[in-house]
């Protein structure tokens, strides 16, 4: 308040395996309101479609969508909203998600710097710049168990049992928990040492699968 200034930008992803959640629950909303106060930024709480009636790469590319809307609210125009106009510094915009938000913010990263026909639909340099990504507890898997998982309680929540259902629900019908929505290092997943990354900073909670 009081402060022309305009601020950076925190476009966030909820979790929930894909399956769950939403930007209007209580605590998905709370905690973008602690991330704009603590950060000093504007948060932006965006939604995806879920699964089972939107199986990947649906929540992939809503949040593809999402970053063309923000291209279109930097430019202007009547279409846009004069608030976020005046508030936001486009130029200083940070992708962010926990769990299933984390693994889109990853394939964003992943898309904008591939250079593959898939970055087309990015935003347009110079109006929005996305300066770095922030993945809290991504939600990767594949076929080969992780010692986390293979050592899972099951009265842990969520449990590997829970882990396993989002992925059959979530994934393309068929595909085995190595394809590459699931897993960035499966045999089928494209290199990621060609991708042009900013900076990425991954956040892992020690008791996550």
């Amino acid at each position: 308040a009081g402060k022309k200034k305009k601020l950076p930008v925190l476009v966030h992803f909820h979790g929930g395996g894909f399956c769950l959640g939403s930007c209007t629950w209580a605590n998905v909303h709370e905690f973008c309101l602690r991330l704009a106060a603590d950060a000093g930024a504007v948060v932006l709480s965006a939604g995806y479609r879920l699964a089972p009636e939107h199986r990947l790469p649906a929540a992939f590319d809503d949040g593809a969508g999402f970053m063309r809307w923000l291209r279109d609210q930097s430019a202007g125009g009547a279409a846009s909203d004069g608030w976020l106009s005046e508030a936001a510094d486009f130029g200083r915009v940070f992708v962010t998600g926990d769990s299933a938000g984390g693994t889109i913010a990853h394939h964003l990263a992943v898309r904008a710097g591939s250079g593959s026909g898939s970055a087309a639909a990015e935003p347009e340099p110079g109006l929005v710049t996305v300066r770095g990504y922030v993945l809290f507890m991504p939600f990767f898997g594949g076929v080969r168990r992780t010692a986390s998982e293979a050592e899972c309680p099951e009265e842990a929540f969520p449990n590997l049992d829970l882990v396993d259902r989002f992925w059959r629900l979530s994934l393309p019908a068929g595909a085995t928990r190595d394809h590459p929505a699931a897993n960035p290092f499966g045999p089928d997943s494209p290199d990621l040492g060609s991708v042009d990354f900013p900076p990425v900073l991954v956040v892992v909670g020690g008791l996550d699968l």
